[in-house]
Protein backbone atom coordinates (compact mmCIF):
# COMPACT_ATOMS: atom_id res chain seq x y z
CA UNK A 1 0.00 0.00 0.00
CA UNK A 2 1.65 3.12 -1.08
CA UNK A 3 1.01 7.02 -0.05
CA UNK A 4 -1.61 7.63 -2.16
CA UNK A 5 -3.68 4.65 -1.00
CA UNK A 6 -4.04 5.98 2.85
CA UNK A 7 -6.98 7.24 3.73
CA UNK A 8 -6.89 9.29 7.14
CA UNK A 9 -11.09 9.10 6.86
CA UNK A 10 -13.02 6.77 9.07
CA UNK A 11 -15.44 4.63 7.47
CA UNK A 12 -18.79 5.08 8.74
CA UNK A 13 -21.88 3.07 7.94
CA UNK A 14 -24.35 4.54 5.53
CA UNK A 15 -27.26 3.69 8.05
CA UNK A 16 -27.18 3.25 11.10
CA UNK A 17 -29.66 1.47 13.36
CA UNK A 18 -28.88 3.47 16.72
CA UNK A 19 -27.40 0.54 18.17
CA UNK A 20 -24.52 1.47 20.50
CA UNK A 21 -21.66 -0.56 18.13
CA UNK A 22 -22.55 1.53 15.33
CA UNK A 23 -22.68 5.37 16.92
CA UNK A 24 -20.23 7.52 15.29
CA UNK A 25 -18.00 10.06 16.91
CA UNK A 26 -20.27 11.99 19.31
CA UNK A 27 -19.11 15.32 17.43
CA UNK A 28 -21.03 14.25 14.18
CA UNK A 29 -23.55 13.30 15.61
CA UNK A 30 -26.47 15.19 14.67
CA UNK A 31 -29.33 15.85 17.91
CA UNK A 32 -31.58 13.45 16.02
CA UNK A 33 -28.83 10.70 15.60
CA UNK A 34 -28.39 11.10 19.44
CA UNK A 35 -32.01 10.69 19.92
CA UNK A 36 -32.65 8.20 17.58
CA UNK A 37 -29.41 5.92 19.29
CA UNK A 38 -30.89 6.43 23.32
CA UNK A 39 -34.71 5.44 21.58
CA UNK A 40 -32.26 2.02 20.23
CA UNK A 41 -31.22 1.29 23.09
CA UNK A 42 -33.58 -1.79 24.38
CA UNK A 43 -31.74 -2.24 27.63
CA UNK A 44 -30.32 0.01 30.44
CA UNK A 45 -26.34 -1.32 29.59
CA UNK A 46 -27.19 -0.57 25.90
CA UNK A 47 -28.21 3.17 26.97
CA UNK A 48 -25.54 3.50 29.32
CA UNK A 49 -23.14 2.62 26.00
CA UNK A 50 -24.91 5.48 24.10
CA UNK A 51 -25.01 7.78 26.86
CA UNK A 52 -20.65 7.66 27.17
CA UNK A 53 -20.53 7.57 23.56
CA UNK A 54 -22.47 10.68 23.16
CA UNK A 55 -20.47 12.46 26.03
CA UNK A 56 -22.09 15.63 27.49
CA UNK A 57 -25.85 15.81 27.28
CA UNK A 58 -27.52 19.30 27.49
CA UNK A 59 -30.49 19.70 29.02
CA UNK A 60 -32.63 22.64 29.26
CA UNK A 61 -31.00 24.04 32.26
CA UNK A 62 -28.04 22.01 33.56
CA UNK A 63 -25.51 19.86 31.32
CA UNK A 64 -25.22 16.37 32.24
CA UNK A 65 -21.07 14.61 32.37
CA UNK A 66 -22.00 10.64 31.28
CA UNK A 67 -21.46 9.29 34.74
CA UNK A 68 -23.78 11.76 36.10
CA UNK A 69 -26.42 11.05 33.98
CA UNK A 70 -25.96 6.94 34.51
CA UNK A 71 -25.92 7.45 38.45
CA UNK A 72 -29.29 9.38 37.83
CA UNK A 73 -31.04 6.52 35.36
CA UNK A 74 -29.54 3.27 37.66
CA UNK A 75 -30.50 5.47 40.82
CA UNK A 76 -34.19 5.73 39.34
CA UNK A 77 -34.00 2.26 37.92
CA UNK A 78 -33.40 1.21 41.21
CA UNK A 79 -36.02 2.96 42.66
CA UNK A 80 -34.22 5.28 44.99
CA UNK A 81 -34.53 8.75 42.81
CA UNK A 82 -37.62 9.89 41.25
CA UNK A 83 -38.36 9.55 37.17
CA UNK A 84 -38.71 13.17 37.26
CA UNK A 85 -34.51 13.96 37.83
CA UNK A 86 -34.11 12.11 34.36
CA UNK A 87 -33.75 14.66 31.69
CA UNK A 88 -35.96 14.69 28.54
CA UNK A 89 -33.70 15.44 25.90
CA UNK A 90 -33.26 13.17 23.41
CA UNK A 91 -35.92 11.50 24.81
CA UNK A 92 -34.29 10.29 28.05
CA UNK A 93 -37.11 10.27 30.48
CA UNK A 94 -39.35 8.15 28.29
CA UNK A 95 -36.85 5.61 27.31
CA UNK A 96 -36.33 5.19 31.10
CA UNK A 97 -40.06 4.51 32.06
CA UNK A 98 -40.01 2.08 29.26
CA UNK A 99 -37.50 0.53 31.24
CA UNK A 100 -39.30 0.71 34.05
CA UNK A 101 -42.39 -0.58 32.64
CA UNK A 102 -40.20 -3.74 31.52
CA UNK A 103 -39.48 -4.69 34.69
CA UNK A 104 -42.86 -3.92 36.37
CA UNK A 105 -44.34 -6.40 33.66
CA UNK A 106 -41.26 -9.03 34.48
CA UNK A 107 -42.26 -8.77 38.02
CA UNK A 108 -45.84 -9.79 36.98
CA UNK A 109 -44.75 -13.28 35.74
CA UNK A 110 -42.47 -14.26 38.49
Amino acid sequence: MGIEDYNPEPVIPNESEGKPDELKNSETLSEAEKETAINGATTPDELYEVINKIGVVHGTSLDYKPSELIHVISSVLEGTMDLSKVTRTYNLRNVVEKFMNQREDDKGYN
